[in-house]
């Protein structure tokens, strides 16, 4: 296949990368010409176009995608209608799947915990103009609503808790730095998902309270690859049935090779997760 990566910030970048180590032909573009990447595809010869600009953007670049008749892969967040397959890779990290596998573990789900922490200057080089475009809801947030929407079905379009605070003198400017949100469930589990930017070690894990026991992602930074455990603890006792190193790409590659298998728009899915994120 041949691919048209838009935007090549740090997410655009790594998508080249993969396309070109999985031997696809890739060409990437950005709004800074000296970024740019190989050459000779376009709109009109590409069969998939990757769409990974700035919010502002990303509708105008879709829909000639659309109107070409391609495959439109989008960043998060993307809150149009046409028929194209936004970000979702954590739903694609191979803890996460060994967790939802497991949920039948704790018998009936009652409610569960997803929290995240990463200080924003260590992710993003361009961090202060990305957040001009953006916010933690939309940014993270989008992420980790979407992943308990897949865990444990929709969610009330009123998200019940949704606050964020700004950092004051932390930084020379204000940006929102921690949120909380709260998602009902139509089956009446309740998550509460919260994030921030300012913890200065990445930390993130998920906890599922059900009525039999507890099941439980946990992670610990390695910069040979980050390290994975899923377990359950039932009457106290605890059994680790996932120990695993996992690359910073893994779940990014897994992710590639569903579209690159079947490609299928999963807009109508995203569409929840906007009602909460926008």
């Amino acid at each position: 296949m041949r691919h048209l990566v838009i935007g090549l910030g740090s997410i655009g970048k790594r998508h080249y990368r993969l396309l070109e180590e999985a031997g696809e032909e890739v060409c990437g573009i950005d709004k800074n010409p000296v970024k740019n990447e190989g050459c000779g595809i376009d709109f009109k010869t590409a069969d998939m176009i990757w769409v990974c600009t700035t919010e502002d953007a990303k509708e105008m670049f879709v829909k000639q995608g659309v109107a070409n008749g391609k495959k439109v892969f989008v960043e998060k967040p993307y809150f149009g209608d046409e028929q194209v397959f936004v970000a979702c890779n954590y739903r694609f990290h191979p803890a996460v799947k060994v967790l939802k596998e497991n949920l039948h573990k704790v018998g009936e789900i009652l409610y569960s915990r997803i929290h995240h922490s990463h200080y924003l200057p260590y992710q993003r080089e361009n961090w202060k103009e990305y957040m001009k475009d953006t916010n933690i809801v939309k940014d993270v947030g989008w992420h980790f609503v979407d992943l308990a929407l897949w865990l444990f079905g929709e969610g009330t379009e009123n998200a019940g808790c949704h606050k964020a605070w700004i950092s004051q003198g932390i930084h020379e400017f204000f940006f929102e730095d921690r949120t909380s949100i709260q998602i009902n469930h139509d089956n009446e589990i309740t998550t509460n998902i919260c994030i921030d930017y300012l913890r200065r070690d990445k930390s993130w894990g998920v906890e599922i309270v059900g009525k039999n026991g507890t099941l439980l992602l946990e992670y610990r930074f390695h910069p040979d690859g980050d390290i994975y455990h899923v377990k359950s603890v039932i009457d106290n006792v605890n059994d680790y049935f996932y120990c695993a190193t996992v690359g910073k790409d893994e779940m990014y590659k897994n992710q590639l090779d569903h579209l690159l298998k079947e490609f299928k728009p999963n807009i109508e899915e995203v569409k929840e997760v906007a009602k909460i994120c926008g």
